[in-house]
Protein backbone atom coordinates (compact mmCIF):
# COMPACT_ATOMS: atom_id res chain seq x y z
CA UNK A 1 0.00 0.00 0.00
CA UNK A 2 1.42 3.59 -0.88
CA UNK A 3 0.57 6.54 1.21
CA UNK A 4 -0.58 8.89 -0.70
CA UNK A 5 -1.95 12.84 0.00
CA UNK A 6 -5.62 11.35 0.36
CA UNK A 7 -4.76 8.80 3.13
CA UNK A 8 -3.07 12.52 5.02
CA UNK A 9 -6.63 13.64 4.70
CA UNK A 10 -8.46 11.06 6.90
CA UNK A 11 -6.31 11.54 9.46
CA UNK A 12 -7.90 14.09 11.26
CA UNK A 13 -11.61 12.57 11.52
CA UNK A 14 -9.89 9.55 13.04
CA UNK A 15 -8.14 11.81 15.37
CA UNK A 16 -11.28 13.59 16.10
CA UNK A 17 -13.60 10.37 16.67
CA UNK A 18 -10.83 8.65 18.86
CA UNK A 19 -11.08 11.94 21.36
CA UNK A 20 -14.67 11.71 21.13
CA UNK A 21 -15.03 8.10 21.77
CA UNK A 22 -12.26 8.16 24.32
CA UNK A 23 -13.85 11.53 26.37
CA UNK A 24 -17.37 9.85 26.15
CA UNK A 25 -16.37 6.39 27.99
CA UNK A 26 -17.59 6.18 31.58
CA UNK A 27 -15.10 7.06 34.18
CA UNK A 28 -15.32 7.05 38.19
CA UNK A 29 -15.67 11.09 38.01
CA UNK A 30 -17.89 12.05 35.54
CA UNK A 31 -16.78 14.74 32.85
CA UNK A 32 -18.86 16.93 30.55
CA UNK A 33 -20.42 14.66 27.31
CA UNK A 34 -21.11 18.23 25.35
CA UNK A 35 -17.57 18.33 23.84
CA UNK A 36 -16.93 14.50 23.11
CA UNK A 37 -20.20 14.94 21.22
CA UNK A 38 -18.73 18.25 19.52
CA UNK A 39 -15.85 16.05 18.87
CA UNK A 40 -17.80 13.52 17.23
CA UNK A 41 -19.87 15.54 15.22
CA UNK A 42 -16.93 17.44 14.11
CA UNK A 43 -15.40 14.19 13.15
CA UNK A 44 -18.20 12.97 11.30
CA UNK A 45 -18.75 15.99 9.16
CA UNK A 46 -14.79 16.22 8.60
CA UNK A 47 -15.00 12.19 7.27
CA UNK A 48 -17.82 13.76 4.99
CA UNK A 49 -16.77 16.45 3.53
CA UNK A 50 -13.43 14.13 3.11
CA UNK A 51 -14.95 10.98 1.53
CA UNK A 52 -18.26 11.89 0.06
CA UNK A 53 -18.59 14.01 -2.50
CA UNK A 54 -22.15 15.57 -3.20
CA UNK A 55 -24.68 13.36 -6.15
CA UNK A 56 -26.82 14.27 -8.45
CA UNK A 57 -30.16 13.12 -6.05
CA UNK A 58 -30.13 15.74 -3.54
CA UNK A 59 -33.57 13.86 -0.99
CA UNK A 60 -31.52 10.77 -1.64
CA UNK A 61 -28.10 12.08 -0.37
CA UNK A 62 -30.33 13.99 2.50
CA UNK A 63 -31.89 10.92 3.62
CA UNK A 64 -28.55 8.74 3.54
CA UNK A 65 -26.66 11.49 6.08
CA UNK A 66 -29.56 11.63 7.85
CA UNK A 67 -29.80 7.96 8.52
CA UNK A 68 -26.32 7.21 8.51
CA UNK A 69 -25.29 10.13 11.00
CA UNK A 70 -28.02 8.88 13.67
CA UNK A 71 -26.59 5.32 12.99
CA UNK A 72 -23.02 6.72 13.72
CA UNK A 73 -23.76 8.54 16.66
CA UNK A 74 -26.30 6.41 18.52
CA UNK A 75 -23.42 3.39 18.13
CA UNK A 76 -21.47 6.22 19.44
CA UNK A 77 -23.48 6.50 22.60
CA UNK A 78 -24.89 2.76 22.50
CA UNK A 79 -21.12 1.79 23.70
CA UNK A 80 -20.47 4.60 25.94
CA UNK A 81 -23.33 5.31 27.94
CA UNK A 82 -23.25 4.34 31.91
CA UNK A 83 -26.69 2.49 32.06
CA UNK A 84 -27.37 -0.69 30.24
CA UNK A 85 -30.88 -0.34 29.35
CA UNK A 86 -30.25 3.20 27.45
CA UNK A 87 -27.39 1.31 25.97
CA UNK A 88 -29.81 -1.27 24.77
CA UNK A 89 -31.88 1.13 23.36
CA UNK A 90 -29.35 3.05 21.41
CA UNK A 91 -28.99 -0.22 20.05
CA UNK A 92 -32.50 -0.12 18.88
CA UNK A 93 -32.34 3.25 17.81
CA UNK A 94 -28.93 2.12 15.32
CA UNK A 95 -30.66 -1.34 14.04
CA UNK A 96 -34.09 1.44 12.96
CA UNK A 97 -31.16 3.94 11.03
CA UNK A 98 -29.10 0.64 9.20
CA UNK A 99 -32.66 -0.01 8.21
CA UNK A 100 -33.54 2.86 7.05
CA UNK A 101 -29.97 2.48 5.11
CA UNK A 102 -31.21 -0.57 3.79
CA UNK A 103 -34.97 0.87 2.48
CA UNK A 104 -32.34 3.36 0.55
CA UNK A 105 -30.72 0.64 -1.22
CA UNK A 106 -33.89 -1.27 -2.17
CA UNK A 107 -33.86 -3.68 0.11
CA UNK A 108 -37.25 -3.78 1.54
CA UNK A 109 -37.10 -7.35 3.15
CA UNK A 110 -33.66 -7.16 4.62
CA UNK A 111 -34.98 -3.90 6.22
CA UNK A 112 -37.91 -5.73 7.83
CA UNK A 113 -36.06 -8.98 8.74
CA UNK A 114 -34.20 -6.53 10.68
CA UNK A 115 -36.74 -4.94 12.54
CA UNK A 116 -38.16 -7.77 13.44
CA UNK A 117 -35.16 -9.96 14.37
CA UNK A 118 -32.86 -7.12 16.21
CA UNK A 119 -35.37 -4.13 17.06
CA UNK A 120 -38.25 -6.69 17.93
CA UNK A 121 -36.62 -9.37 19.71
CA UNK A 122 -33.06 -8.94 20.55
CA UNK A 123 -33.89 -5.64 22.27
CA UNK A 124 -36.58 -6.66 23.92
CA UNK A 125 -34.57 -9.61 25.26
CA UNK A 126 -31.86 -7.35 26.58
CA UNK A 127 -34.59 -4.83 28.23
CA UNK A 128 -35.80 -7.76 30.34
CA UNK A 129 -32.79 -9.45 30.78
CA UNK A 130 -31.23 -6.33 32.87
CA UNK A 131 -33.80 -5.57 34.56
CA UNK A 132 -33.87 -8.56 36.04
CA UNK A 133 -30.26 -8.85 36.54
CA UNK A 134 -29.63 -5.03 37.75
CA UNK A 135 -31.52 -5.48 41.63
CA UNK A 136 -28.73 -3.64 43.30
CA UNK A 137 -27.68 -1.01 41.21
CA UNK A 138 -24.97 -0.97 38.46
CA UNK A 139 -21.89 -2.77 38.78
CA UNK A 140 -18.28 -2.32 39.43
CA UNK A 141 -17.57 -1.95 35.40
CA UNK A 142 -20.78 -0.02 34.66
CA UNK A 143 -19.51 2.88 36.16
CA UNK A 144 -15.72 3.16 34.73
CA UNK A 145 -14.47 1.70 31.37
CA UNK A 146 -10.91 -0.66 31.79
CA UNK A 147 -8.45 0.76 29.87
CA UNK A 148 -10.29 3.62 27.70
CA UNK A 149 -7.41 5.31 25.81
CA UNK A 150 -5.80 1.93 24.81
CA UNK A 151 -9.53 0.63 24.01
CA UNK A 152 -10.57 3.66 21.77
CA UNK A 153 -6.89 4.19 20.20
CA UNK A 154 -6.87 0.31 19.09
CA UNK A 155 -10.34 0.24 17.72
CA UNK A 156 -9.54 3.56 15.91
CA UNK A 157 -6.28 2.00 14.55
CA UNK A 158 -8.73 -1.01 12.82
CA UNK A 159 -10.92 1.69 11.28
CA UNK A 160 -8.32 3.63 9.92
CA UNK A 161 -6.77 0.42 8.36
CA UNK A 162 -9.99 -0.35 7.04
CA UNK A 163 -10.74 3.04 5.87
CA UNK A 164 -6.65 3.32 4.09
CA UNK A 165 -7.94 -0.22 2.71
CA UNK A 166 -10.80 1.03 0.98
CA UNK A 167 -9.73 4.59 -0.35
CA UNK A 168 -6.87 2.21 -2.26
CA UNK A 169 -10.13 0.67 -3.52
CA UNK A 170 -11.73 3.13 -5.06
Amino acid sequence: MNWSPENGKLLLPLALGWLAVWWLLPREKPRGRILGGMAGVAALLVLQATLLPPAGDVVRDVLFYLFASVAVLSAGLMITDKNPVYAALWFALTTLAVCGLFLLNSAPFLAAATIIVYAGAIVVTFVFVIMLAQQSGSAGYDKSSFQPGVASLLSFGLLATLLFSLQDWG
